[in-house]
Formats: structure tokens, C-alpha cells, sequence
């Protein structure tokens, strides 16, 4: 193996890394306010709605002066990184190409990891003031759909909670932005099985080209198997475990599928991803892969996430 041969793998494994993730990205890419930032906290503005008033007639009268409630929320940078063996021959056949499972694998596992933060960030607890003292909750009680919303009980997703989450947004004040809705596939199923084939509704159905279907009633779908579970007592249960997949703790398997505006989530990146090809002298002379990512999310408008409860039978 040529002595350049490292410097060459390590490169091309560079490259072939950011390629892919911009290729790939994550599911929320594009859907979200995109920032990028270096440091471990970076810190929002927010400021709150402001109404005008009736001008009165004549000269002389006083401008009216209104205050905004101004507030700040935090993004903190939440660090994931993985490692990968690669064997002499493989690295030689290989070279870590655009198409190498070690490039794919890795980014894989990152973007996965960037989805999940952007998950915890729309339905978690965000940080608030200058000093992280601060907190805001979900307000589960209100910004939630019910989990029985057209049925007689608990049930998956439907038309009805399509509907409901359009009528919360406009409710809401939202009556121009575009409208999200997180959920998995078998979310996605329930809904199609409601659907009859040639039927108005199913002829508004969006689809892509692999027939697919993205969006339905004005809302687009984005489609995650890591979105969360419902806790029994209310709430979410913001865990997954070692294989990202996410966990259920509770009698009923209710998912935790969520509705967004773009501008009512942040999601924050370090710029800077690290990935590094080493050569092992302890292991054989074998190639150490490594990719390294910071990131981030918060919900900066609590009006503009929905959770939509549906229930896993």
C-alpha cells in the first residue's frame, strides 16, 4: 500500500461524508429555522405580538408607544459521534467512495441522531433567560389533539385529526405558513386505510414519484419511526434506546406523532463535523473511521407545535 495511500483515504472519506449528509440530510431538514453555531449554547430572541391602536383624529396627539414581550431561549449543543473498523482490503477495494457502507453507515447514524434532537427540542422542556434558569414545558393541555378525535375512543390517525390540527393552527393565528405533521408509518397506514381508493379525499392525495404519499389536506408528511411514545400519565417519554429506536413504558402504545409551523422550531448544528481515517498500528495496520457532529433544537412559539396522540394497536 502506497505511503500516500492514507492522506488519499483520508480525504475522500472527508468528502464523501459531507457529500452524503448534504444528499441525505435529515427528515427535518428544510421543514425547521435552520441555524448554525459554534460553543455549547447559543441564545435566541423572541418577542411577542403587538397590536395597533385606533389613531385619533386631530394634531398634537401623543405616538403610542407599545412593549413587546422579549425573551430568550436556548439551543445547547449536544455532541454524537461514532467510530468504524475498516479493514486493509476493504479500504483498498473501497477507497471509502461516495457508495462505501462505511461513509453511508456513519452518516446514517448522525443524521438519526440529529432527527431525535430535533424531536426532543419540539416536544421537550426548552431552556429560557440569559442564565438558563428558566424553563417552558409543553403545554400538553392545551397544544394537544385528542387522542380519540374521530372515534369512539383511542384511536390511530384519521381525516378528523388532519382536520383538528389545521383548525388549531388557524385558531392559533396561523393562517399562511406551512404545515407539518410527524409520524410513522403506521400512522401512515391508518390514515390510507380511511382513505377509498378513487374517493374525492384520496384523489387529493399527494404522492412522489416512487408513489409515496407526503401530503394530504395541505399538510406534509414527514415520516420518522423515532417518533416518541405517550406516558400514561400524560406527556412524553423522551427516551430511545441504544438503537435509536424510541421507548414505551406504559399500558398503551400511543405514539406521540406532532404537528409544526417552520418558524415555531430552531434547530442549531456545529458547522464544523469532524470526521478523521486513522491507521491503527495496535489493531493490524487496520483504518479507523470517525464522524463527530454537535447539534441542537428548541420550540420558540408554543402555539405553533401540536402533539397528535394515535394510538398503536
Amino acid at each position: 500500500m502506497a505511503n500516500t495511500f492514507p492522506e488519499a483515504f483520508q480525504r475522500e472519506y472527508k468528502d464523501s461524508v459531507y457529500t452524503l449528509v448534504k444528499a441525505m440530510g435529515n427528515k427535518f431538514a428544510g421543514k425547521t429555522d435552520e441555524i448554525t453555531f459554534s460553543g455549547e449554547t447559543v441564545f435566541l430572541e423572541t418577542m411577542g405580538n403587538v397590536s395597533a391602536t385606533t389613531a385619533p383624529q386631530g394634531v398634537g396627539t401623543a405616538t403610542p408607544l407599545m412593549e413587546p414581550a422579549h425573551s430568550q431561549r436556548a439551543i445547547s449543543q449536544v455532541d454524537h459521534d461514532i467510530g468504524l473498523m475498516i479493514g486493509k482490503l476493504d479500504a483498498a477495494k473501497t477507497n471509502v467512495s461516495f457508495e462505501s457502507r462505511y461513509v453511508k453507515q456513519i452518516v446514517k447514524a448522525l443524521m438519526r441522531k440529529r432527527d431525535i434532537q430535533v424531536i426532543k427540542g419540539a416536544l421537550g422542556t426548552a431552556i429560557t433567560g440569559k442564565d438558563l434558569a428558566g424553563t417552558a414545558p409543553f403545554d400538553f393541555a392545551n397544544q394537544t389533539i385528542a387522542v380519540a378525535t374521530g372515534a369512539g375512543g383511542a384511536t390511530g390517525m384519521n381525516v378528523a385529526k388532519l382536520r383538528a390540527i389545521k383548525a388549531k393552527f388557524w385558531a392559533n393565528g396561523y393562517n399562511d405558513e406551512k404545515i407539518y405533521l410527524a409520524l410513522s408509518g403506521k400512522q401512515k397506514a391508518d390514515l390510507l386505510g380511511e382513505l377509498e381508493i378513487g374517493s374525492a379525499d384520496y384523489n387529493t392525495v399527494k404522492t412522489n414519484a416512487e408513489g409515496d404519499v407526503i401530503a394530504f389536506m395541505g399538510i406534509e408528511f414527514v415520516s420518522t419511526e423515532y417518533v416518541p411514545y405517550i406516558l400514561d400519565a400524560g406527556g412524553f417519554n423522551l427516551n430511545w434506546d441504544a438503537n435509536d429506536n424510541p421507548i414505551d413504558v406504559d399500558v398503551n402504545s400511543t405514539r406521540a406523532c406532532f404537528s409544526w409551523v417552520e418558524p415555531a422550531i430552531t434547530v442549531g448544528r456545529n458547522p464544523n463535523m469532524i470526521t478523521r481515517v486513522s491507521e491503527r498500528d495496535d489493531l493490524r495496520y487496520n483504518f479507523q473511521a470517525y464522524g463527530w457532529e454537535g447539534c441542537g433544537a428548541v420550540r420558540m412559539e408554543e402555539a405553533g407545535v401540536i402533539a397528535v396522540p394515535c394510538l398503536e394497536v
